[in-house]
């Protein structure tokens, strides 16, 4: 009779012992700072630059459409005939529409750009994270941004 609660109490630990492996043994879950890694993701700091590049050949265009109307102004100052000012005045009414309509597709065309690399950069992070968490028999990855995950152990960052 007195070995039974030194049996119960050898069966105890021995369950502890096997819980405690157990979850020791479990994958993890870590945590990410999503903006840090999208920043310092190359494949990021790559298409920023052909953005940029976008950016700047369309600079150029409307620059090149905002000096052609400064010439018509120009050409339109220096004439005095009343027939030649109509004409010069239709010129620079239809490459000042021209102008703006241009602009404004510019303006799409580069906000669209800018998503299709975001898209691109997130499809590319997404994969490399799986694969990440395969790799260490990760659970799941928290994304922190900003200050959805209000508090995360030092070692469950994995950023």
């Amino acid at each position: 009779m007195k070995k039974l609660p030194t049996i119960l109490l050898w069966l105890f630990a021995i369950a502890l012992q096997f819980q405690l492996l157990y979850i020791y043994t479990q994958p993890s879950d870590v945590v990410i700072d999503v903006e840090e890694v999208f920043n310092e993701f190359d494949m990021k700091k790559e298409l920023e630059k052909k953005a940029q590049s976008i950016e700047a050949s369309q600079k150029t265009i409307a620059d090149s459409l905002v000096f052609q109307l400064s010439q018509l102004e120009k050409m339109y100052e220096q004439t005095t005939e009343e027939e030649e000012k109509l004409k010069i005045e239709n010129q620079y009414q239809r490459l000042r529409e021209y102008t703006e309509s241009r602009t404004e597709k510019m303006q799409e065309e580069l906000m669209q750009a800018a998503q299709n690399f975001d898209d691109q950069i997130w499809n590319q992070l997404d994969g490399y994270l799986a694969d990440f968490g395969k790799e260490q028999g990760v659970n799941i990855i928290f994304g922190k941004i900003q200050n959805n995950i209000m508090y995360n152990a030092a070692d469950k960052d994995r950023t």
